[in-house]
């Protein structure tokens, strides 16, 4: 081998130092037969990759081919049927509109909970769906639903076929259908037994465990209520109520025949105010009647007879009748709807007058001056 030569393959491959290389490039198919002869590991690793990318090819799925007629043909050929169907058995109550507020279609759910026939719903006006006093809010509401207030959602009472009555909320949304008899979608969802759950619930969240009363808090709820409505009630009168002597029998004969006492107060001050009235325990040996009266006459002639009933002798289970005397003092306040009113401001009032009764001596009534 002569000087300044390099080896680059076999004995031919001499070239000289000054001459360039050219690069030696080799393409190669996937079907291009691996030649015969030895083999070198660098023609092993050729040969298996021609073969992996040949059973690729094999295994690959031929494309599926849709033509945009195929799917607009399915589309139309079941839509009318499918959809018809989802309104028919849709677990909601649903009712289609037109313009003039009357019903073009009612679903299964609607004629169920109604217990009305398919034909007596359709043609009907909207407030077919809602009983006194809700037929005109629905009215309304659907009106402003149809000139594209958005969506409107309304609870009201429903009236059933057989004259009892539930609650539903009804959702009203105006749709372009491109049929201009089907102008609003309403969806009508009974919430009977929700409301009666909630209510249960408040019940009994508004209970004083002991005597079944009212507690303070059910007492707050009935005085704001009442006064809310005192434009069409009248005056309202609030009465705070406190027991005399009822630490001393807490004292000598325990709490068994002090709560004995409290159940006592609570029937007897029941029987003393009349049906529409209410009495509610705000917490020990206090009460707070709530009664809706003419005048003040009226709301002294109501405590009056809360401290003459209490104010008899009690007996406690195995005591009998209890050696010592529990009576009742009582603070009188009377709110009129010409006045300004205030839950507060009164309950400080029969509460100041409630002083007044206790401080000389008990077992009567104060009539609060003012408030």
């Amino acid at each position: 081998m002569e000087p300044g030569a390099t080896r680059l393959g076999g004995p031919k491959d001499v070239r000289s130092a000054d001459q360039p290389v050219e690069p030696q490039v080799a393409v190669v198919r996937p079907d291009t037969p691996v030649p015969a002869g030895p083999k070198s590991p660098w023609s092993k690793r050729l040969a298996r990759r021609i073969q992996l990318a040949t059973r690729a090819r094999r295994r690959r799925p031929p494309r599926l081919q849709i033509g945009r007629d195929d799917l607009d043909f399915d589309v139309r050929e079941s839509s009318p049927s499918l959809y018809r169907r989802v309104f028919a058995e849709a677990p909601i109550a649903i009712a289609l509109l037109d313009g003039e507020l009357r019903i073009v279609d009612a679903n299964r759910e609607l004629v169920r909970i109604l217990g009305r026939t398919g034909d007596e719903l359709r043609s009907s006006p909207v407030t077919i769906l809602a009983a006194p006093p809700y037929p005109a809010r629905l009215a309304l509401m659907s009106q402003k639903a149809a000139t594209g207030g958005g969506p409107v959602v309304v609870e009201h009472r429903y009236l059933r076929s057989d004259g009892s009555e539930g609650w539903a909320r009804t959702s009203i949304r105006r749709i372009d259908t491109g049929d201009p008899q089907v102008c609003m979608v309403c969806t009508i969802e009974d919430i009977t037994s929700d409301l009666r759950a909630l209510e249960e619930q408040r019940r009994e969240a508004e209970l004083d465990p002991l005597t079944g009363l009212l507690n303070r808090r059910g007492g707050d709820r009935r005085l704001k209520t009442a006064l809310e409505r005192m434009a069409q009630s009248g005056p309202i009168a609030v009465i705070i109520c406190d027991a005399d002597g009822f630490k001393e029998v807490n004292d000598r004969f325990g709490h068994g025949a002090g709560d004995e006492v409290l159940l006592g107060m609570a029937g007897r001050l029941r029987s003393a105010i009349r049906t529409g009235d209410d009495v509610a325990r705000l917490g020990g040996d206090e009460f707070i009647v709530v009664a809706r009266v003419a005048d003040e006459r009226e709301a002294a002639s109501v405590a009056e007879r809360c401290v003459r009933t209490v104010g008899r002798p009690f007996r406690a289970g195995d005591f009998g009748e209890l050696p010592q005397q529990v009576t009742l003092s009582a603070g009188v306040a009377v709110a009129h709807p010409e006045g300004p009113v205030d839950a507060g401001a009164l309950v400080a009032a029969a509460d100041r007058a409630l002083y007044e009764a206790k401080a000389s001596g008990g077992n009567k009534w104060v009539l609060a001056r003012s408030h």
